[in-house]
């Protein structure tokens, strides 16, 4: 009798991975945007999926990283900024478009020249302080 209900208790893992998988899937088929939750993984599934276009899913993500350095409370968003423009710069290498990527770096060194409160946001990209140096 024991066996049965160790038998029962790893269905239910199995069954509970399953459905966990099942919503993991369904949640990306339902992605149609870059958001504010997992920016890099929904670009980077956009990208592969290749709809919307590339330039497409690029200019969305070029929007998010602005308004996520506009909109960051001191840097509280600074850090999901990087890592966003770091998968930019990637992605805009294998495509060879590095043209989208160094517009964006020359919109965001202007906007921090004139925007108050976001200087620190380049100043920290030119110094090397977030964990994983982005070169520009």
């Amino acid at each position: 009798m024991e066996e049965e209900g160790t038998t029962a208790g790893a269905t239910t893992i199995d069954d509970s991975a399953s459905f966990e998988a099942q919503a993991a899937a369904k949640k990306k088929a339902a992605i149609r945007n870059v958001g504010t939750l997992t920016p890099v993984e929904d670009f980077q599934f956009l990208i592969e999926q290749g709809s919307p276009s590339f330039n497409e899913v690029c200019k969305q993500m070029c929007n998010l990283i602005l308004e996520l350095i506009n909109n960051s409370h001191g840097d509280a968003l600074f850090e999901k900024a990087v890592q966003c423009l770091k998968c930019l710069r990637e992605i805009c290498i294998q495509k060879l478009e590095p043209k989208i990527y160094n517009d964006l770096e020359v919109l965001i060194k202007k906007q921090a020249s004139t925007i108050d409160g976001r200087k620190d946001f380049w100043n920290k990209i030119v110094d090397g302080m977030f964990e994983e140096k982005i070169l520009i």
